[in-house]
């Protein structure tokens, strides 16, 4: 295959993957009679068709551009990190199909491998691809965030629900494409860090970031709330402060900061009392929900030898749960580190954590200002919740996003990294 056609097929696939994970969620396919979130079913349905495209864009940047092997060297050379975390995953993949069952290896595959496909597909996009991904991911974060306003005025979820909430009606919470409102909420604080770039018209970017925030308190989630704001803070004041060192600050930068504040906080107010975000602030403090999160870590005291050694299988996980949901309130474990500790136990939960961070070091070094902030308040969010703990679309979603801010990147005065380029630079022949 010529090496050109190779390179836009892969890309291609890559959106096309990304795409599907915000079109395709759990409940569009279970409304579509796959049984995608059921727990009996053939394994190909529990894949998502994300997952297959992504191993397919994966696959075509490394066997449709040459000699397979030399190819997969030099990735592995120039992208030490992604390689390690794509290691460490099938090696948790291979322990999980052999120790502990099918639930752990679903989600492993589901939600951990796609990522590391998705960025091994995109890590020699161009500027200009990775303009047309960020326009891409953009307008789908703002599609959801709309769908997640429309429920919230409507009262009724725009794709039908098949999540555990269904059960409780009384707590109704919108989740547009998704599958939980966290991951809604995590979601859509991803968007609003990938806001439209200086060059683009002010009022653009106003009307995006209103509309989004106002998405992020109906979906309610505390900490994705908490993070967007602090990161916000800072990323409006650091500039201000590299003025203020360089003594190009002036009163006119002060007075426009202080009008912006103050009119953001009159917003955040009117949205607040306004019943938007109901829910977020009548739980905002120390509520049962924030008391079983810390009540689920006595699932590590029943935990038997073997099983804090070698994992647990998800059966004998969910029957543990039991005594917490009585004693402690607890539903559901919602911390994944806690819950991939339990499936893995302490042979493979090491290898686990090494390959994630791994990732998030790869991310690190490639991310603009704001896409290091958006890697930052993605680990605090999902590690408050069990967001990665289960199939989800979250990872690949950050990988994608932190991708596509490298575009913004160059256009940005105040990134410190706004020379890099999306293309790696050759450390090995």
């Amino acid at each position: 295959m010529n090496s050109g056609v190779a390179h836009r097929l892969s890309i291609s696939l890559a959106m096309l993957a990304l795409m599907s994970e915000f079109l395709l969620g759990g409940n569009v396919l279970e409304a579509l009679g796959i049984p995608y979130v059921e727990e009996n079913g053939p394994l190909i349905a529990k894949l998502s068709p994300a997952t297959y495209l992504a191993a397919g864009a994966m696959s075509v940047r490394i066997v449709g551009r040459g000699t397979p092997s030399l190819l997969l060297w030099r990735l592995i050379c120039q992208h030490q990190f992604l390689a390690c975390y794509l290691a460490a995953i099938l090696f948790c993949i291979l322990y999980a199909a052999c120790l502990t069952g099918a639930g752990g290896l679903v989600t492993l595959v589901e939600t951990f491998l796609p990522a590391g496909m998705i960025g091994i597909a995109l890590c020699n996009a161009s500027s200009t691809e990775a303009a047309r991904l960020s326009h891409m991911l953009r307008s789908l974060f703002l599609l959801n965030a709309t769908f997640g306003l429309v429920e919230v005025a409507t009262g009724a979820h725009v794709v039908p629900f098949f999540g555990m909430n269904s059960e409780h009606p009384a707590d109704y919470r919108p989740i547009a494409l998704y599958d939980h409102p966290l991951t809604g909420a995590a979601a859509t604080m991803m968007g609003l860090l990938l806001c439209p770039d200086r060059l683009q018209a002010p009022w653009w970017r106003r009307i995006y970031q209103v509309w989004m925030f106002a998405a992020l308190l109906a979906f309610g989630g505390r900490v994705a709330a908490l993070a967007t704001i602090l990161g916000a803070v800072w990323l409006y004041t650091w500039p201000l402060i590299r003025k203020a060192t360089s003594a190009q600050l002036a009163a006119l930068h002060v007075v426009g900061s202080f009008v912006a504040l103050l009119m953001g906080a009159t917003f955040l107010a009117a949205i607040v009392y306004g019943g938007m975000a109901e829910r977020l602030s009548e739980h905002f403090y120390w509520d049962p929900s924030a008391q079983s999160r810390i009540g689920q870590f006595h699932l590590l005291a029943l935990l038997s030898t073997d099983q804090i050694i070698f994992g647990c299988p998800r059966q004998e996980l969910i029957a543990l749960v039991e005594p917490l949901r009585l004693g402690y309130g607890v539903d559901v474990i919602e911390n994944f580190w806690l819950l991939m500790f339990a499936t893995l136990g302490t042979l493979c939960f090491p290898v686990f954590v090494l390959g994630l961070f791994a990732l998030l070091k790869w991310l690190w070094t490639r991310a603009d200002h704001e896409g290091r902030i958006m890697v930052i308040s993605f680990i605090l969010v999902t590690s408050t919740s069990n967001s990665l703990g289960r199939k989800s679309t979250l990872l690949v979603m950050l990988v994608g996003s932190v991708l596509a801010r490298l575009h913004a990147a160059k256009h940005d005065i105040y990134c410190p990294s706004a020379q890099m380029s999306i293309a790696p630079v050759a450390v090995c022949s």
